[in-house]
Parts: C-alpha cells; structure tokens; sequence
C-alpha cells in the first residue's frame, strides 16, 4: 500500500543526502589539501602519467555563433 511507497521515497531521498554529504566532505578535503599544502610550500606533485590541460579563451565574431544561424531561418 502506501506505506511502501513513502519507504521507497524515503530510502531515495535518504541515499541522495548522503550523496551531498559525501560529496561535500570530499570537497572540503580536497579544498583543505590545496590549502595545507600551498600555506606550508609543499607543491602538489601530480603522477608521472598525469596530463597537463591548459585552458585558453577565444573570441570569436558573434555572427558566426550558432544561435545566430538558428534564428536566421
């Protein structure tokens, strides 16, 4: 009856805050780690197989956004 129908939806909402708690005290950690290690000058040493991103910003000419074409036709 209905009774298992709220202990289903409980259980869910149950499993999706404990989802947020971990995920936050997994941030935190991780934040509190770049923290350390930055106030006390140990530089984060990344594996040897790590691959290193760098991010660039492009303009680029508003007409030839896709949004734009879109609204042409």
């Amino acid at each position: 009856g209905t009774g298992s129908t709220y202990g289903a939806a409980g259980s869910l909402i149950v499993i999706l805050v404990w989802i947020y708690y971990t995920s936050a005290i997994l941030y935190f950690g991780a934040e509190f780690t770049r923290v350390y290690a930055e106030d006390y000058g140990h530089k984060i040493i990344p594996a040897e197989y790590a691959v290193h991103i760098e991010q660039k910003e492009i303009e680029r000419d508003v007409a030839v956004l896709p949004t734009q074409n879109r609204l042409k036709n």
